[in-house]
């Protein structure tokens, strides 16, 4: 009876127990195929992060090994122009290198701080024209500093082609010097031949008569004798003045050739080699002022009035002489005569050959030297622009992944916000304790997060 008791409570329990309510709802729920999927998808954002994270790291680390270097090759040039144009000094250094850490500071520091300070921007004027200011600030940043880090690697060279140069036009300089010696070389071996044929024929006139066929002085050959004294005298002090050019111009190939092997020393520093250069070049002016006025020109001119007044004391009237005197002593004339015009011709060469005015030196800055052999440097030059521009590349990617960041921050903030609205039980559990650590919590007057295991209580 007990057994049967039971079974019957058991089947009234079974029949009078109320039923729950079932729902057959479609909950659209993911395949195994998608939620695979959704794994996959969030691995691939942890790692395309972790990527970003990285690139922005390595960029950074960039930007510092690129602001370094840069600060070092501004600085090199920048002091040696100071140097070079104001002596080497401890201000002049600590200036050049003042203005370098300043310019890098600028460029990397300055361009980071306002691209990043751009993101936070919530106009899109103020964020246009941020962005735009910086690339103008870049513009000029970027080229004052890879002109001097340009110049660093480029001002010895440059000075080495320019000194080359400039000895090139003292040797055009010397040159144009000496050319009147080179031109007046041959006249007095001209002028003595001549005059000795004038003595001889003087000498025969006077002693056998050749031309008029009487003993003694005569007429003709007192032209003759007149003719080979002034011929004579003509060639010794043209010969004497080439002797005194001669020597002045040795002395000017002899400092030149010096200076060149100074100007290519490299053992020398470049300041010394510019000092041996400056120097030889006034000893040369000097040298040439010294060969102008050995009186070469002046020496000239004067042999040619004393033939001119030779010829023109020579008798004319052939009634004082006989025919044959006058055809000897027209002849004497003639040979005087193409001896007067070769000296006219040598004057007009001494009066427009180059004359050498001024200074044989230039005074030119660094910059004007690297600017006028820029073309020589084309790998340096991209190297100097290179170097700015990858930095600023650097930069400007960093800037953007600042602006990423800050959006991803915003969303993030947002969606816990929004779970801490909805129960802020339910967003403590389902969220990461970092980041509700990260982001700013509701105020008062709004929800508050209790820790976990106690009441929360609402404000």
């Amino acid at each position: 009876m007990k057994i049967f008791k039971r079974v019957l409570e058991w089947h009234k329990g079974k029949l009078g127990a109320k039923k729950e309510a079932a729902f057959d709802w479609d909950l659209n729920l993911p395949t195994k195929e998608e939620v695979e999927e959704g794994q996959r998808r969030i691995v691939r954002k942890k790692k395309r992060g972790r990527a970003h994270a990285v690139s922005a790291k390595l960029a950074e680390l960039a930007v510092i090994a690129a602001a370094l270097l840069t600060c070092e090759m501004v600085y090199k040039g920048l002091n040696y122009e100071l140097a070079r144009s104001l002596g080497a000094t401890l201000e002049n250094s600590l200036m050049a290198l003042s203005v370098a850490m300043t310019l890098s500071m600028c460029i990397y520091i300055g361009f980071l701080k306002a691209s990043k300070l751009s993101t936070t921007m919530d106009r899109t004027s103020a964020f246009i024209g941020g962005w735009v200011c910086i690339f103008l600030f870049c513009c000029w940043a970027v080229g004052t500093s890879s002109w001097y880090a340009f110049m660093s690697t480029t001002g010895i060279p440059a000075l080495e082609m320019h000194l080359n140069a400039a000895t090139d036009k003292l040797e055009k300089a010397v040159a144009s010097a000496t050319a009147q010696i080179k031109n007046a070389r041959g006249i007095p071996t001209a002028m003595s031949a001549k005059a000795a044929g004038f003595s001889v024929r003087g000498t025969s006139e006077a002693s056998g008569g050749g031309a008029t066929g009487a003993r003694g002085t005569g007429p003709l050959s007192q032209s003759l004798e007149g003719a080979a004294a002034v011929l004579n005298t003509g060639s010794e002090e043209i010969r004497g003045a080439i002797e005194k050019a001669d020597a002045e111009a040795l002395k000017m190939r002899t400092k030149l050739a010096e200076i060149s092997v100074a100007v290519n020393n490299r053992d020398l520093k470049m300041s010394e080699r510019e000092g041996v250069f400056v120097k030889g070049a006034s000893e040369l002016r000097s040298m040439i002022g010294a060969m102008n006025s050995a009186g070469l020109g002046e020496m000239v001119r004067s042999s040619l009035a004393a033939v001119e007044s030779a010829v023109s004391a020579m008798p004319t009237d052939g009634s004082k002489v006989g025919a044959r005197q006058t055809a000897a002593i027209d002849q004497t004339r003639q040979d005087m005569a193409e001896i007067a015009g070769k000296l006219r011709t040598l004057i007009d060469e001494l009066s427009g050959a180059e004359a050498v005015s001024g200074s044989l030196v230039e005074s030119v800055s660094l910059s004007e030297v690297v600017w006028n052999f820029k073309h020589k440097f084309k790998p340096a030059l991209a190297l100097a622009i290179g170097i700015d521009l990858f930095a600023v590349w650097a930069l400007i990617f960093l800037g953007l992944h600042g602006l990423e960041e800050v959006k991803r921050r915003e969303k993030r903030e947002a969606r816990v916000r929004g779970l801490l609205e909805l129960d802020d039980v339910v967003g403590k559990e389902l969220l990461n304790p970092d980041v509700l650590g990260k982001i700013a919590l509701p105020v008062a007057g709004k929800v508050a997060v209790a820790p976990a295991g106690k009441k929360r209580e609402r404000a």
